[in-house]
């Protein structure tokens, strides 16, 4: 995926853990091509996801980055799951 290799063109980059968050996030969303247990597709995506998340919040802790508040909400939607109306 596109968005795979863009994070992996830009290991050196100091916005890695951003790019890998973001990757990882997208990739939650390919569940619906898994045949078997695509719950643990989501669950393993949605950690790793949420692990790089975790260190880029914790990295700009005392700083103001803008668009780090995507990040924020990002981890509140994933932290709520899917929600019945």
């Amino acid at each position: 995926m596109a968005v795979t290799k863009i994070k992996d063109n830009n290991r050196d980059s100091p916005v890695f853990n951003a790019l890998s968050a973001v990757s990882e996030g997208f990739m939650v969303s390919a569940w619906v091509t898994v045949d078997a247990r695509p719950y643990k597709h989501v669950e393993e995506y949605l950690g790793s996801a949420q692990f790089f998340g975790n260190r880029v919040l914790k990295e700009y802790k005392d700083k103001y980055v803008p668009g780090l508040g995507i990040e924020m909400t990002f981890s509140d939607f994933a932290e709520q799951g899917p929600q019945d109306d």
